[in-house]
């Protein structure tokens, strides 16, 4: 078995064999000679014939007081270089188990997937207050009976605020899931960090554009927009408005596109299969889900409602069980893949320490 030996004179590192314990060898960096010490329980028969070299003076005595006096001596007052040796390879072995897991071990320490795996947490649990309320309210505006308005407006005051406060935390955790040590994974999800970040400073750029244009067009002097050239500016605006809209609906198009990735690297990195298929299935659905929901706006805004009162309930009704659905298998997802995660740690450390004989 290698060992490893710190040369007296330039302090370097280089490995033995268990044969040449207790022979002379020379540094392969200074070419000094060392005398090995010899391998643990070996034989005092046979003792090789000692040096007959004069013993070197005594290094010369340490003051009382001297603060080195009870600490380890200096490499200065040690004079014998085998000595120095002998202390500087027990030092190591004795050290060894005390380090853990450092540069001699079979390999490198498992990756830390710790911070990903609370930002997953942050999302799953920010989406789900947030689903809960946007189906509460939903719930409520279907009904649509006057004993329940005053219950619709305080669950919209409190939902709207628990929407506001898990949006900021899902997208903190967002970012933590950016710190990913698996760089494709890390990629994907800074990618769907500025997706949102920029569909966020969109929107709100568009939303101060659209209404300091209907305010300045429709200013006190000019009631009911007939001047020509203020119905202009509402136009451009609407202009303005429609394309924002556009702009930012494929700026979170291609947010979860690049999030549905993360979980699929994700999987990819554990060998989750299940996972990986997963992804790619929702990120195809969640595609056909949006073209068909802007279909059917489109649809209802050019039929009047289709010519019955009922069917914007039904749509509303149906939207709604449709996208409850898309929000539940996308927290399935979230949770799949910190398991995986957590899951692959803990395989990965046994390996671990296997390896490093701690079993």
């Amino acid at each position: 078995m290698p060992r490893t030996i710190a040369c007296p004179k330039c302090s370097e590192r280089f490995q033995v064999q268990d044969e040449q314990l207790g022979t002379q060898v020379a540094c392969p960096q200074c070419g000094a000679s060392l005398k090995l010490p010899k391998p643990p329980g070996a034989a005092a028969s046979n003792p090789r014939p000692e040096s007959r070299v004069s013993p070197a003076p005594m290094p010369p005595a340490i003051p009382p007081g001297n603060p080195i006096a009870a600490g380890r001596p200096s490499r200065g007052a040690d004079s014998d270089p085998v000595e120095r040796g002998r202390q500087r390879y027990d030092d190591y072995e004795d050290d060894r188990p005390r380090r853990g897991r450092r540069e001699w071990d079979d390999g490198p320490p498992p990756e830390r997937w710790g911070t990903t795996i609370v930002g997953l947490k942050m999302v799953f649990w920010a989406v789900l207050i947030m689903l809960i309320f946007v189906i509460l309210i939903q719930v409520f505006t279907l009904i649509g009976s006057r004993d329940l308005q005053a219950v619709l407006g305080a669950t919209a005051i409190v939902g709207g605020c628990s929407i506001i406060i898990g949006g900021i935390v899902g997208f903190v955790g967002m970012c933590m899931c950016a710190a990913a040590p698996y760089k494709p994974a890390s990629r994907l999800a800074l990618s769907s960090v500025l997706c949102i970040a920029a569909a966020i400073l969109g929107a709100l750029v568009l939303g101060f554009i659209v209404a300091a244009t209907v305010a300045e067009a429709g200013r006190r002097n000019n009631p009911g927009f007939n001047n020509p050239a203020d119905v202009n500016m509402l136009l451009q605006a609407g202009a303005v408005g429609l394309v924002g809209v556009i702009v930012l609906g494929l700026l979170m198009l291609a947010a979860v596109i690049c999030w549905m990735l993360f979980h699929a690297a994700i999987g990819t990195r554990f060998q989750n299969s299940g996972l990986r298929a997963q992804s790619i299935v929702y990120l195809v659905v969640y595609i056909l889900y949006a073209a068909g929901s802007v279909a059917a706006q489109l649809l209802m805004a050019g039929g009047g409602g289709f010519g019955n009162p009922q069917q914007p309930k039904l749509f509303m009704l149906v939207s709604m069980i449709v996208s409850t659905a898309m929000w539940v298998w996308f927290l399935v997802i979230c949770a799949i893949t910190y398991r995986s995660i957590e899951r692959g740690q803990r395989v990965a450390a046994d390996d671990y320490d296997r390896r490093d004989g701690r079993y």
